[in-house]
């Protein structure tokens, strides 16, 4: 009975593994992807399990199973070592969910944070006036047209312009400071949980990689990409674009759910151009929303 059970597991992990090789001929293939993370410990304890039950073939296919799995993962689970130079930008990206009001848990960790620039997503209407509350330390700011699931507030203390982009049939929020050295795009691509959803996404992924090879200027994109790093489609956006992934080396950092402790994934994402050192990348403590905030630190 122990051993039906297990090859029927190893047959559901086989299954997971075609996903990774099938991802991009299906929308719902990619949706499996994104767990790596809780493949290989599931894999992991099940080879153990079999070793304990001498089942040598089934225990040699889940270690199989578990190190491709493990080698997805490797370039989150090593740390590297964090650079000495003094961050020169410092950018805070938070999923602040759109029926969320609560604008005062936000105060303590731009305090302790103390980022140049703060981006929000799912920025509802309620943000009209709460952008006001931040207008002391943030006098530059802006919203998008569109406010709610879609929407985004930016906040800067450096002076600059803001634009909208559009991103596939969304759009994303632009920040250049006045002397135009750089500029961060806040974005919200879609959630690829129906067809329609991860067409929309991916065209906004299609969007990013021609924006960011639109000008040579050192390029931050920040915000809830609704998709891990092991989604084809974002790993093709930044091979495209040449961006870098701003997590590798500091952590697996999952970001949503940020209240389930059984389900959390990392897809609030830094991602960035040439031009730019990067000096750290962290989450913050967690706020009432879903998602924990994201910090990138920067020297240029």
């Amino acid at each position: 009975m122990l051993k039906k059970f297990l090859a029927l597991a190893c047959a559901g992990f086989f299954f997971l593994q075609l996903t990774l090789f099938l991802a991009k001929t299906w929308w719902f293939f990619e949706l499996f992807v994104h767990y790596a993370h809780y493949y290989a410990l599931l894999g992991t304890l099940l080879a153990l399990f079999a070793i304990n039950r001498r089942h040598w073939k089934l225990a040699l296919l889940f270690l199989t199973f578990t190190s491709i799995h493990l080698g997805t993962l490797s370039p989150y689970l090593s740390r590297s070592t964090p650079s000495a130079a003094k961050p020169t930008l410092t950018i805070l990206s938070s999923n602040f969910y759109y029926t969320n009001d609560d604008f005062e848990e936000l105060q303590p960790i731009l305090a302790q944070e103390n980022p140049d620039l703060f981006m929000i997503h799912e920025a509802g209407e309620q943000w009209t006036q709460g952008i006001e509350l931040f207008r002391a330390d943030y006098p530059y700011s802006a919203l998008s047209n569109d406010l709610g699931v879609q929407g985004i507030a930016m906040a800067s203390r450096i002076p600059g312009s803001f634009t909208e982009i559009p991103l596939g049939s969304k759009f994303g929020l632009e920040f250049i400071p006045e002397d135009s050295s750089y500029r961060v795009l806040g974005v919200h691509p879609a959630a690829p949980l129906t067809p329609a959803w991860a067409t929309e996404r991916n065209a906004q992924f299609a969007d990013l990689a021609s924006y960011v090879n639109s000008s040579p200027l050192p390029t931050v994109i920040m915000g809830d990409f609704n998709s891990t790093p092991w989604s084809p489609y974002l790993t093709e956006l930044m091979e495209t674009a040449q961006l870098s992934d701003a997590r590798v080396g500091f952590g697996l950092l999952p970001t949503w759910h940020a209240h389930n402790a059984f389900f959390k994934i990392p897809i609030d994402h830094a991602l960035l151009s040439e031009g730019w050192e990067l000096v750290d990348f962290h989450r913050t403590e967690p706020i009432a929303a879903d998602h924990y905030p994201i910090v990138v630190e920067l020297a240029r």
